[in-house]
């Protein structure tokens, strides 16, 4: 990989954890608000999120990032479907994922002492729950449907990129803003692809197959 495409893919990847870790933020306060009936909705909201950036961390290498958020998306599942009975401590310690997340692609960001103790401690508590059971056909629905509204909003928007650009119809180089723009949108469609495919079981195929090459 070249170091201004892995500069690229982890500039998206930074502007993607921090939408994500904001949207979590939100939910955990909002878990704190809300009566318990919710609960299972505000969970599964951050179950998404960590299952996300899970995705999105191993297509660029973070692995403390990668084993953190996969073990969040365990948890959350687990909570969400009503597995995990004990929770004490659990708050102060996805907030402290959290956290850690926040400003874990920083300039100086937390040392990995701190990655190995948050890793540490949700397997400790992982480990003290019942094992988690299949993802339901529900679940399952939600995420792909989740995926099918994002990856039409990017397409929509490429397709207007490349259709209604001046510089397209002319015949002119698109200008270097509008394909970061565009880079952006199609790799936030290759991670949620590939993060909505482990847990629905349908996969998705390469975009340049050899019928397409040849035409």
């Amino acid at each position: 990989m070249s170091t201004d495409l892995e500069q690229q893919l982890k500039a998206a990847f930074k502007e993607e954890l921090g939408t994500c870790v904001t949207q979590m933020e939100a939910a955990l306060t909002q878990a704190q608000e809300c009566p318990p009936e919710k609960l299972p909705e505000i969970f599964t909201q951050i179950f998404h999120f960590s299952h996300l950036l899970k995705g999105a961390a191993r297509a660029v290498g973070y692995t403390v990032i990668e084993s953190i958020t996969g073990r969040m998306e365990t948890l959350f599942y687990r909570l969400q479907s009503g597995a995990v009975m004990e929770i004490d401590g659990l708050d102060e310690l996805v907030r402290g994922c959290i956290a850690y997340l926040a400003h874990s692609v920083d300039d100086t960001p937390p040392p990995p002492e701190k990655g190995k103790q948050l890793i540490q401690g949700l397997d400790k508590f992982l480990n003290q729950q019942a094992p988690t059971e299949a993802v339901p056909d529900e679940l399952r629905r939600e995420i792909a449907q989740t995926f099918f509204v994002e990856s039409e909003e990017s397409l929509t928007a490429l397709r207007r990129l490349f259709t209604e650009n001046e510089a397209v119809a002319s015949g002119a180089a698109l200008p270097q803003e509008d394909i970061e723009d565009a880079f952006r949108k199609a790799h936030t469609l290759k991670g949620g692809a590939r993060a909505s495919s482990s847990i629905t079981g349908w996969r998705t195929r390469p975009t340049h197959s050899k019928r397409s090459c040849r035409s």
